[in-house]
């Protein structure tokens, strides 16, 4: 309490030390700016720990600001109140009047809540924060999402209805390579089909395809879909082949817009068929890029995966 009053007594050299040795660490920018995911981990579930921290540095700031306009106010009915009331009976009278109103400040910003949209964070930072999908594009629109890299890919699809993204990224690793076996077949064409199809394609490859009419059979796991239900790649494994909608929607929603990292000379698989005729899709800006095709079992094309979550 000795310290605490000599600090009212001298209000003006104390905020300015008070000030200089907190001002940096308690500012927006300084604390926008904290990493809030720590290496190697899933960007989709943030770091409690240091959103935790985040809030205490909000609190910390509030505390700051309050406590100048506390401090300066006092000053004044400090010497009138010293004039009319005994020493010792002042100081435990303005310590608890202090502390009290310092915890209500407190209490206030510490409702800080990560989860809730900040026009002052990026779309990126807001995500990764574990801001509910609907509740960013309720302020920014779905359009400001598009390309951005996220989730181990570029977003190229959200949800209007329950806020799940897709993502797309390129698999150049692998270069060209097999449909697998030859059979008739249809799968879905429709964006979020291509899960599905990947399985379903997976599962007919295990079939001894040399039986059937116009039948034939590669012999070996080294086909498109099995490489990508198998895939470990950016973090994640739960990589398929998309429908020939998603990729669509891939060239429209990122690489027209010059983002994602396709390749332009390659002709992609996509997961979709009709009998025995596969759909695929080049990337090319300039000519025939952007719209699916019917291509052949026999060709050996690139491998473009996504995800949905």
């Amino acid at each position: 309490m000795e310290l605490f009053f000599e600090l009212v007594l001298n209000v003006d050299f104390g905020y300015r030390n008070l000030a200089s040795k907190y001002t940096k660490y308690t500012s927006i920018e300084y604390i926008k700016n904290i990493r809030i995911y720590k290496k190697g981990r899933n960007p989709c579930k943030p770091t409690q720990k240091v959103c935790h921290n985040k809030k205490l540095l909000l609190c910390y700031r509030g505390c700051v600001l309050k406590l100048y306009t506390i401090i300066n106010g006092l000053k004044q009915l400090i010497m009138v109140c010293l004039n009319k009331f005994k020493f010792t009976t002042m100081k435990n009278i303005l310590f608890l009047l202090f502390i009290s109103i310092c915890l209500i400040g407190c209490e206030d910003d510490a409702q800080f809540d990560p989860t809730l949209f900040n026009a002052e964070l990026s779309i990126i930072e807001n995500l990764e924060n574990g801001v509910p999908v609907l509740d960013i594009t309720s302020q920014t629109g779905m359009d400001a999402l598009y390309g951005l890299e996220f989730g181990g890919g570029f977003i190229f699809h959200i949800d209007a209805i329950d806020g799940t993204l897709m993502v797309a990224r390129d698999y150049p690793t692998a270069g060209n390579v097999v449909w697998g076996d030859h059979f008739d077949l249809i799968t879905g064409s429709a964006i979020g089909d291509g899960l599905e199809n990947t399985q379903l394609l997976v599962n007919m490859n295990a079939e001894d395809n040399s039986l059937v009419t116009n039948g034939f059979e590669f012999g070996s796991d080294d086909y498109v879909f099995n490489i990508a239900l198998n895939l470990k790649h950016e973090g994640f494994d739960d990589w398929f082949i998309p429908a020939s909608a998603s990729m669509k929607a891939i060239f429209d929603n990122v690489h027209a817009k010059g983002m994602g990292n396709f390749n332009q000379t390659y002709i992609y698989w996509t997961s979709t068929k009709e009998g025995y005729y596969p759909y695929v899709m080049g990337f090319n800006l300039n000519s025939w890029g952007g719209e699916a095709f019917t291509g052949s079992c026999f060709d050996v094309n690139g491998i473009l995966v996504v995800r949905k979550f």
